[in-house]
């Protein structure tokens, strides 16, 4: 398989551009929209319907498309949240579904060598940063938080997430650990989790702090308190490649719905099999307390859902002994990464001929 983005689109017959690169505008009118290029209106009907074809939310907003309809990347624009939104040619789906599969297949390969650090660094006698860190990455780890990413420190009712919880936010009650707190778009997080090493160690971390619980001391005593960052260099330190805390969680997405799809019933029909996809959508989603469609968008990955479809899952996955510090899940979900990784190269591999 090639190495680069740009010999990746090259081999699907695409052009890799930038957003830079897009140049075609489009702006309101009325109660439809223009497109505008080098200053210019876009009269030429088959490039409009091309346009069109793309089907761009009419919300987006700063929508720039590209005049190469060969181009991997056909348009841009923001959400009615701010957000910036891609859309990509249809050809390009097998190669983003590629990395995707090759992001989770490297974070699988790390996963074991990240718990063996982070079970030795919960046993450091110090409260510093790699110890706050380390139980930050467990409670990651095991309640599939998001990291956090500090707002407002005098809003207590803001969004939090792992580093940004606060003492109120967790209950510890022997080997138990309760979270009840705000998350993402203000919904109610509530997890019991039973772990065996977290309690002890968050007792330590809220004697720290003064409302933050992710807090630890400096070399000269002084109290800090650990941030996003901090936790995503602790686990790309301690996985030795390019991971972040993101990663947990959409591993673990593609894990639950993988054993899932294998210990369903086979549906007898398409509706079944629709019926069986959002059924399992729905416990996933569950788990990550996001919404359905977030989590097959963005959490679960699109092979996993396909073989479903294509009825490609063996219920072999799940057999055999586990991977040192792996699930049965986890576990499956490596073979089955693997053997798409393998059928994805060998089907990009040039014909050399006899």
């Amino acid at each position: 398989m090639a190495d680069t983005l740009q010999e990746r689109a090259e081999l699907c017959g695409l052009n890799y551009v930038c957003a830079e690169n897009l140049t075609i505008e489009r702006r309101r009118s009325g109660r439809g929209f223009t497109y505008r290029c080098d200053g210019k209106t876009i009269r030429d009907r088959r490039l409009r319907r091309r346009l069109e074809d793309l089907v761009i939310p009419p919300a987006w907003t700063s929508v720039c498309i590209a005049e190469d309809p060969h181009a991997h990347l056909q348009a841009v624009g923001r959400d009615q949240e701010g957000r910036l939104q891609y859309r990509y040619h249809e050809d390009w789906t097998e190669v983003r579904n590629a990395i995707k599969a090759e992001r989770l297949l490297r974070f699988g390969r790390a996963l074991p060598k990240i718990r063996e650090r982070i079970a030795r660094d919960l046993d450091r006698r110090r409260t510093d940063r790699c110890f706050s860190a380390a139980v930050a990455a467990r409670l990651v780890d095991r309640a599939l938080l998001r990291s956090g990413h500090r707002g407002d420190p005098a809003d207590c009712e803001s969004a939090r997430g792992a580093t940004t919880l606060l003492k109120r936010d967790v209950r510890l009650n022997g080997r138990t650990v309760t979270l009840d707190f705000i998350g993402k778009s203000g919904k109610r997080i509530r997890k019991v989790i039973p772990d065996t090493y977290l309690p002890s160690r968050l007792r330590k971390l809220k004697a720290i702090g003064k409302r933050r619980l992710f807090a630890y001391r400096e070399s000269d005593g002084t109290r800090a308190y650990l941030s996003a960052r901090d936790l995503n260099q602790y686990l790309k330190n301690a996985a030795g490649a390019q991971v972040t805390s993101k990663d947990f969680r959409t591993f673990a997405a593609s894990a639950a719905a993988l054993e899932l799809f294998v210990t369903s019933e086979k549906p007898e029909s398409e509706a079944a099999r629709k019926r069986a996809i959002a059924s399992v959508m729905r416990e996933v989603s569950d788990k990550l307390a996001n919404t359905m469609a977030v989590c097959r968008s963005s959490y679960v990955h699109p092979l996993v859902v396909q073989a479903f479809q294509e009825e490609r899952l063996d219920a072999n996955l799940l057999r055999g002994p586990h991977r040192t510090h792996l699930s049965a899940a986890e576990t499956a979900l490596m073979r089955f990464l693997e053997a798409e990784h393998a059928r994805m190269k060998r089907e990009h591999e040039p014909d050399t001929g006899r």
